[in-house]
């Protein structure tokens, strides 16, 4: 990932390669899509958003603060 893209979309690189051995499914794939993007829907599950918990202010993205609207 570029700098640019890991600056816009909050990662944190430390985490992601701390948590890339943790297993996700096809069922991740849409919702952490959405969540990279940056898409406010009410069908984005931070549950099954893969890269939710490697976003700087992840504790206020998953209180809500977040992506869905």
């Amino acid at each position: 990932m570029s700098p640019g893209f890991m600056h816009d979309t909050s990662l944190d690189l430390v985490c992601l390669r701390s948590r890339a051995s943790e297993r996700v499914s096809h069922d991740h794939f849409f919702h952490s899509v959405l969540g990279l993007m940056g898409v406010r829907t009410s069908v984005h599950d931070r549950a099954r958003d893969a890269y939710a918990p490697c976003r700087n202010g992840a504790a206020a993205f998953r209180a809500g603060a977040g992506h869905d609207s």
